[in-house]
């Protein structure tokens, strides 16, 4: 059967490289032509020279796992190396198998697919070799190897620069597994000129004619590591024959992994493949087994404590019944723990190192690889000096942690535990350790009304905190009475008594502090002990209730102003909030200062004794607005003293003083026109209605608003309305107005007062009569009824226009008309008009229109022709026909002259001559000469056929008769 050897694939990867002025070479492999077995590695430079040297190179590949090359190479870290087949240079190489992974700090778990199953070689230049001719892309030979007989199966791989299993090996070694070369070319610097794979590939052809022969060993017991891991390669599972495997594929319980994790029996199946086809398989157990005893992580540090604690962390002292072993569990972070109900709380107590705290134990921190819990004891073992009472104590406090595992082990085959220890060192102080250095003691004082313990002497017997004591770092241990503290004993002994005041006295103690170690030298401490009254009496403060809600409010009191015409207030120091009391003595006495403005170096206004039972109000003032400060001192019948300064503050709270005028009349200006809104304003400002308002202490502001009383006798604003800066009174508001003043003042009190405004019109109206009017008779005629004093108000104003009147509010205008027209509708009217207010004034001056009435000519005559008849018949003939086109007042009077013949038919034939009389009573002049018309019309008239006509028409102007015009005509 033949099929490939090794199929060996140069790999191409995007690296970082450092490059020489340009230059740099890429790695690879070739296989010998004629010995396929032999395989060389090549770097293919970039460039060409005559003059290279390879200073440092280092070559790192993967090989399937087992593969045994020709030389054998050492494995992994190998002191020298193994040297290879050298062509270019000297070249040592080393190997790691999947065994040494771990060992150096490779985790194929994290990582598995750049590593499994293949062995992992570096190989290294040992000497500078010299190149002389280097040509660009034509390899170089560096080193070769065999491989061995037979289809070892898998790929041949130049490793990835910076790779994880590159990364993992440096992390662990600090040896460099990157390929690297470092050349110097024409004599420049060295560098890394290192620049990739060289890429391609192809196969070995090879014969393979082993039989598969495997089998799977039943049973394989495996150590796990400190990770509770182990890692399986199938030669540890497989037995027989099988180097012609394609590929093997391991499996351990069901996952496609060769990792075992925990302790105890796992199964694992392997299936050994030729050509992509599974050609055998078979399963096998793994029994895994945790030989890793537990491990210390760390241990506390030494410790050294007074002697006073021996008895309290000594072990030893506690009761039998109490278990000195608890539980450790690993936790989410890995780390053990103390199990919650594990340890009882008095050996926690005693594991402080502080008698007495709690959650806070000193012990060791453990850790195992497998075991989910451990078993932790701990024991002490005290350890005395020559003088057991005297020297100075050395607890050894050991731990022992043991597994609590779920792994079986054979008898006598369990791991071991894992011990660790510390020191605690008991120190036995000396005199020199007792303070204060000083040899007197602070005065130790005892008030009158303390429960005292006395002792013989009917004086009280020392507390602790008067006592001489030991300190040992921050901690103060005081020493004790009838007892000792390790080797330090106290006595004292009292003085006589001294009377200093009622209820009180005073006396020297003295201390004697003996080491009975060293008893030779004592220690002595003198003490002043005062009993007795001591302290100032007890005061409570005055306070308030501002609200009224039954809690009294925090912050200075407060007081307002309540001295008249100054911004001050009088105040009350004997307020009925005080308390005042003493433990011992029945007199106290009190007083107060005043600081004002809160300055305490500034001189007082006082000072003021007071008695708090005498029932009469102790009174101080006046006292200005402002903040300041009431000191009130108090001492006691032993001249305990003491003071309390309570701040207070003076506050305007007192109502400005409001002051209205008592009455105010005021007069509208402006005007309105008949028929307009009233528009007569006056403008009132609190200023006008103020009669001296004013605040003690400070500027007042003035408001005024429209207001109205109530039933009950009190005022408020109108609705609607507002305290503004000026009111705006009009017509509708004439008579009286009430209104209110409204007086702030800088702290925003308010007062009021109220007073009626009489608003008043005393300005006569204005009238305006409208111009003379001179008017046609014709319009006259046409407008106006004939008896003018029939005419109403709206046609004369329409006619002759109206008269306007101007008041303060509302104004009515009436009118009369005077006058006539003759028959000729020529005359004169006067219209007089009176302008009238509301309050019946009118206007002073004559308001008159004067309207001239002027006549008109415009009219036609027209004259007949001349009439005949037969036989003394008189014939018809017409007469002169009028035609009026104004307002002329034309009368005719004709008369008739009869003419006869005086021949023949005198009767029968005769001539009647008719005059017309024509009288224009508008334009009739009785002293003037009448105008005679011809009969011819100045000779261009034939009577008998054509008439004739007399026009007579207006001017220019129509006002006038002097431009009027007359003509005679033979046309109409």
């Amino acid at each position: 059967m033949k099929r490939p050897l090794l199929s060996i694939f140069f790999l191409v990867a995007a690296l970082c490289s450092v490059q020489l002025m340009g230059q740099s070479v890429t790695y690879g492999f070739s296989q010998n032509e004629g010995e396929p077995l032999e395989i060389t590695a090549l770097a293919y430079p970039d460039f060409s020279s005559t003059n290279v040297t390879m200073a440092t190179a280092t070559f790192s590949f993967l090989l399937p796992t087992g593969t045994e090359i020709i030389p054998v190479v050492d494995g992994f870290p190998s002191t020298m190396g193994s040297p290879l087949n050298n062509i270019t240079g000297l070249w040592n190489a080393q190997v790691i198998t999947p065994e040494n992974y771990l060992a150096v700090g490779f985790d194929p778990s994290a990582n598995p697919a750049d590593l499994e199953g293949n062995d992992v070689y570096q190989v290294v230049l040992q000497n500078s070799p010299e190149l002389t001719n280097v040509v660009a892309n034509v390899p170089i030979p560096l080193f070769s190897f065999v491989l061995p007989e037979g289809c070892g199966g898998g790929n041949i791989e130049v490793l990835t620069n910076d790779s994880g299993i590159q990364a993992a090996i440096f992390n662990h070694t600090f040896a460099n597994f990157n390929n690297e070369m470092s050349l110097s070319v024409n004599d420049n610097p060295s560098t890394d000129g290192y620049e990739g794979n060289e890429p391609g590939g192809f196969s070995i052809p090879c014969s393979c004619d082993d039989p598969i022969q495997a089998a799977c060993i039943s049973e394989l017991n495996v150590t796990l590591n400190d990770n509770c891991q182990a890692f399986i390669i199938p030669s540890m599972v497989l037995t027989g024959s099988y180097d012609c495997a394609d590929d093997i594929n391991l499996s351990i319980n069901g996952t496609e992994s060769n990792v075992v994790t925990g302790c105890g029996e796992h199964t694992y199946m392997v299936e050994i493949l030729v050509e992509g086809e599974v050609v055998y398989n078979c399963w096998g157990t793994i029994i895994a087994e945790d030989k890793t005893p537990p491990a210390v992580v760390s241990t506390p540090e030494d410790a050294t404590l007074p002697c006073t604690d021996f008895e309290a962390i000594m072990l030893t002292m506690l009761d039998i019944n109490i278990s000195r072993c608890w539980e450790v569990a690993r936790n989410g972070e890995g780390v053990y723990v103390t199990v919650p109900g594990t340890m009882a709380p008095a050996l926690a107590d005693r594991l402080d190192l502080v008698a007495g705290a709690q959650d806070a134990v000193v012990v060791p921190e453990f850790t195992d690889g497998c075991a989910p819990r451990l078993q932790v004891c701990v024991n002490d073992v005290a350890t005395f000096g020559e003088d057991p009472t005297c020297d100075d104590i050395t607890i050894t406090r050991t731990f022992t942690a043991t597994e609590i595992s779920d792994c079986e082990s054979a008898a006598g085959e369990e791991n071991g535990p894992a011990v660790t220890s510390f020191d605690i060192d008991f120190l036995r102080p000396g005199l020199e350790n007792v303070q204060p250095f000083a040899d007197e003691l602070d005065v130790a004082e005892y008030e009158c009304d303390e429960t005292l313990t006395l002792g013989a002497n009917g004086n009280p017997v020392p507390r602790a905190e008067d006592l001489p004591f030991v300190q040992f770092g921050d901690r103060t241990i005081p020493l004790v009475l009838e007892g000792a503290v390790c080797n330090l004993a106290l006595t004292y002994e009292d003085g006589p008594r001294i009377q200093t005041c009622p209820n009180t006295y005073k006396f020297v103690r003295t201390y004697t502090v003996i080491d009975w170690c060293e008893p030779q030298a004592p220690l002595t401490y003198t003490q002043v002990v005062k009993v007795g009254d001591t302290t100032a009496p007890d005061f409570t403060a005055p306070t308030q209730d501002r609200d009224f809600d039954g809690t009294i409010d925090d912050g200075p009191l407060e007081f307002s102003t309540n001295a008249g015409d100054i911004c001050a207030a009088y105040i009350r120091l004997d307020d009925p909030s005080i308390v005042l009391t003493d433990n011992c003595s029945a007199g106290i006495e009190l007083k107060a200062d005043i600081y004002p403005f809160q300055d305490l170096n500034g001189a007082p206004i006082g000072t003021f004794f007071l008695d708090l039972n005498d029932g009469d109000a102790e009174i101080a003032g006046p006292i200005p607005a402002g903040t300041h400060t009431l000191r009130y001192t108090y001492t006691d019948d032993c001249g305990n003293a003491d003071f309390t300064d309570v701040p207070f503050t003076v506050i305007d709270r007192t109502a400005p003083v409001a002051i209205c005028e008592d009455g105010l009349n005021i007069s509208l200006t402006s005007g309105s026109s008949t028929g307009g809104a009233s528009t007569g304003v006056a403008v009132l400002t609190p200023e006008m209605i103020d009669n001296g308002s004013y605040d003690d202490c400070g500027d007042v502001t003035l408001h005024i608003g429209r207001v109205r009383q109530l039933a009950n006798g009190t005022y408020e604003l109108l609705p609607g309305a507002v305290y503004t800066d000026e009111l705006l009174l009009t017509c509708a508001d004439l008579g009286n107005v009430l209104v209110g003043l409204r007086v702030t003042d800088e702290r925003g009190n308010v007062n009021y007062c109220w007073l009626e405004v009489l608003v008043e019109d005393k300005a006569r109206p204005v009238c305006f009569a409208p111009a003379p009017v001179n008017i046609s008779c014709i319009a006259y005629n046409a407008e106006l009824p004939a008896d003018i004093n029939e005419a109403t108000d709206e046609e004369l104003d329409a006619a002759f226009g109206a008269a306007t009147g101007i008041d303060n509010c509302e104004v009515t205008i009436t009118q009369t008309i005077s006058g006539d027209v003759n028959s000729c509708g020529v005359g004169q009217f006067t219209r007089v008009f009176t302008a009238t207010d509301g309050q019946g004034l009118t206007n002073a001056a004559a308001c008159t229109q004067r309207i001239t009435v002027y006549g008109i000519h415009d009219y036609t005559l027209t004259f007949p022709t001349d009439e005949e008849a037969d036989c003394a018949v008189v014939p018809d003939y017409d007469g002169i026909g009028i035609d009026e086109r104004a307002c002329d007042l034309i009368t005719i009077n004709p008369s008739v002259d009869t003419f006869r013949t005086t021949g023949t038919a005198s009767e029968e034939c005769f001539k009647l001559e008719v005059t017309y009389d024509i009288i224009n009573w508008c334009e009739y002049n009785s002293i003037g000469q009448a105008y005679l018309i011809p009969r011819d019309r100045e000779g261009d008239r034939n009577p008998e056929t054509e008439l004739m006509y007399l026009h007579v028409r207006p001017g220019v102007s129509q006002t006038t008769t002097a431009d009027d015009i007359a003509w005679l005509s033979k046309f109409a």
